[in-house]
């Protein structure tokens, strides 16, 4: 699989920046602690379902995870809470179902993005099979086996959807050419063409 043809979308080149400006150059280096602090926030662990909460004047948050959950849970959690204040305004508890669902979907892309950066992905050795790609990224980022298998699947898709635009391009320009190559019909051409076709429809008529 070429990794090249992937394309990152704006949320995900935003949060890229961040990381690459704050110096993480390895899977290993994101820490929870220190994520929170670079988008200016904290870590807290609590007995209630993880959650956040958040200051929209001062841009300050507080991220709660469940203080049983194991490290790989954790860390999936800390991610997907990560992107409401970042990202998203009001309480929650009060939107409607419709727009409460469009954020947790934004959360659940921005989760796979900052747990799993790309920049970070390529610096990975690529294994030979593919089933082994998601125990790497599992393992590399310390994620749960299924969110690296949304992860993988998304890098595939996009993928693939840059091969079909690559070559729908290369069939459109090949085209191109050949319309180019085409000899025009001269005027003396056309005369006879539209005399033989005058005669052929006489002799059907």
């Amino acid at each position: 699989m070429n990794l090249e043809l992937y394309q990152m979308t704006p949320l995900e080149e935003w949060i890229t920046a961040r990381y690459q400006r704050h110096g993480f150059l390895a899977p290993e280096e994101l820490h929870l602690e220190e994520i929170a602090e670079l988008f200016g926030g904290e870590i807290a662990f609590t007995r209630l379902p993880s959650h956040v909460r958040w200051c929209e004047n001062s841009g300050d948050f507080l991220i709660f995870l469940h203080q049983h959950l194991s490290e790989v849970d954790r860390r999936a959690e800390f991610f997907h809470e990560l992107c409401h204040p970042l990202r998203h305004s009001g309480n929650q508890l009060s939107l409607p179902p419709a727009l409460r669902d469009l954020q947790e979907m934004q959360a659940g892309h921005f989760q796979l993005y900052a747990a799993m950066p790309f920049y970070l992905l390529q610096t990975l050795p690529m294994p030979k099979y593919e089933r082994d790609w998601l125990h790497q990224l599992a393992l590399a980022f310390r994620v749960p086996i299924s969110l690296a298998s949304r992860r993988w699947e998304q890098i595939k898709r996009r993928i693939w959807l840059a091969q079909e635009q690559e070559w729908s391009m290369m069939v459109y320009q090949q085209k191109q050419r050949s319309a180019l190559k085409r000899p025009s019909l001269t005027p003396e051409t056309k005369r006879l063409l539209s005399q033989l076709q005058k005669q052929l429809s006489r002799e059907w008529d």
